[in-house]
């Protein structure tokens, strides 16, 4: 049912391709593309005698957009491809949203006893996105809730990537992940364009007339959600580690004073510290 294109073959790429392979009812098809073809093939060798889902394999250079194009035009995952066939945006957001069904059922399917708490998650995601929210607040999903109660249904989530999950970081310096704050997170779809799909879900498919709006912000939405996605789906395809930092007003007395917030931060190679 699922067809998949997956650019990268490092660490990160080659879980998630493990993860497809375990559930090949739901990913029956995979190509893995990457910079150097014969990481990917590989990988393929590696794999096949052991799913049953038909993994094909492409050579692309992820910076070049014309080869990308390419790949994407001549492979048509499944949402590309029903609108190469369709030209419709009723028709891709029908695919987009069987593929958020798969998700529901995998939840329940395999999260055993923490389902429940699992698509609790899931479902808030847009809600907390859209409301400028600092963090993800815990209390949307049950009163007094503790994240002690809540961490593994988040990993869960984090494992199958459905979500690409951003801790803060307490201090924004070489070594985040030393000052990791993992009780304050930021909970991002892996796919941005399912999020749309999740986020507008009141008649069951967005209309072609709100992708119009959307792309030509006509729309009175939080645009600032699809774009902060977007970068926490590519810093993450990229193998960063996703971090952020939050310092409250730092004089008492101006209790009104807005909070620091970088929304991203990461380190570039030679240790270097960049944000977003």
């Amino acid at each position: 049912m699922g067809r998949l294109l997956i650019i990268g073959c490092g660490g990160v790429a080659g879980v998630a391709i493990h993860k497809c392979c375990q559930n090949s009812d739901t990913f029956t098809e995979i190509c893995i593309a990457s910079r150097t073809k014969s990481k990917c093939d590989a990988l393929k060798e590696k794999l096949e005698g052991t799913t049953k889902t038909v993994i094909t394999t492409a050579q692309v250079d992820a910076d070049n957009v014309e080869e990308l194009k390419a790949l994407i035009n001549s492979y048509k995952p499944q949402a590309v491809k029903k609108y190469v066939e369709t030209k419709d945006f009723d028709a891709v957001d029908a695919a987009k949203r069987d593929v958020l069904a798969i998700y529901r059922n995998d939840i329940f399917n395999y999260a055993s006893e923490m389902a429940d708490k699992v698509v609790s998650i899931f479902d808030q995601i847009p809600p907390q996105l859209s409301k400028h929210e600092k963090k993800f607040r815990l209390s949307a999903l049950k009163p007094g809730a503790r994240y002690r109660d809540w961490d593994d249904a988040f990993f869960w989530l984090k494992d199958a990537r459905v979500v690409n999950i951003c801790y803060n970081s307490t201090e924004p310096n070489i070594g985040l992940k030393i000052n990791e704050d993992r009780t304050t997170l930021k909970c991002y779809m892996n796919d941005t364009g399912l999020l749309i799909s999740h986020a507008f879900d009141e008649k069951g498919i967005v209309s072609s007339e709100i992708y119009q709006k959307l792309l030509y912000g006509k729309m009175e939405v939080n645009e600032g959600m699809i774009i902060e996605n977007i970068v926490a789906q590519m810093l993450a395809a990229r193998g960063n580690k996703l971090f952020f930092y939050r310092k409250r007003g730092c004089h008492t007395h101006h209790p009104k004073q807005a909070d620091v917030v970088t929304e991203f931060l990461y380190i570039q190679k030679r240790r270097k510290l960049k944000n977003v």
